[in-house]
């Protein structure tokens, strides 16, 4: 459930509204004797904290590579665990996030054991693009920063000892080969796997 008072603090005689975004600080008063009582001055607050976030949000512009993110990309992410609420079942997916102009961002999950690893991560990539398109830097290439986020998948499987999330890992590099969207360049990741690869980088 969204906090319809996030960004927003109560003081002894009003209440004070501040956002801070890229170094820059936002804020202002609203006072409970200048707006006839509290309830009142909250909801002027709130009122303007709503058209403060969607004119910051018209006017942002998001990152589209991020190295230290491991999928290479700002706004998508990358988890395989087990679920504890579905006796050790693995969850292995990837989770695109986009501003919506509202308090709460829009989020969508692309299932790894669905759609392949490749598969999954295009089609966040696209999603992300979607619905993020106006505010994005620049527009994802996909084959580039997938190179990125093999290096860290691998790393992982390496360091997983063996049991189901191990097993998952391995199974879906195998599967790279059987999608028949996969470039060459991403079925020679895979075929590296154990050994000593350079792969492609984002800075290149």
């Amino acid at each position: 459930m969204p906090n319809s008072m996030k960004h927003i603090t109560e003081i002894d005689t009003g209440f004070m509204v501040r956002k801070c975004v890229n170094g820059r600080k936002y804020q202002a008063f609203f006072g409970n004797t200048r707006h006839g009582g509290r309830d009142q001055a909250r909801a002027a607050a709130m009122q303007a904290r709503d058209e403060l976030i969607n004119t910051l949000a018209k006017n942002r512009t998001l990152r589209t590579y991020n190295p230290k993110n491991v999928t290479g990309l700002a706004g998508i992410s990358w988890y395989c665990k087990p679920n504890q609420h579905r006796n050790g079942a693995v969850i292995h997916q990837f989770r695109a996030q986009a501003p919506s102009g509202s308090l709460r961002a829009l989020t969508a999950n692309f299932s790894v054991q669905k759609h392949g690893l490749w598969g999954a991560y295009c089609l966040a990539v696209a999603w992300r693009m979607e619905h993020a398109s106006p505010y994005l830097e620049e527009r994802p290439d996909p084959a580039r920063t997938f190179g990125h986020f093999m290096q860290h998948y691998l790393a992982v499987v390496e360091k997983t000892k063996p049991g189901r999330l191990h097993d998952e890992l391995t199974t879906r590099l195998d599967n790279l080969g059987e999608d028949p969207g996969t470039t060459g360049c991403i079925l020679n990741m895979r075929s590296s796997f154990g050994m000593h690869v350079k792969l492609p980088s984002l800075a290149a």
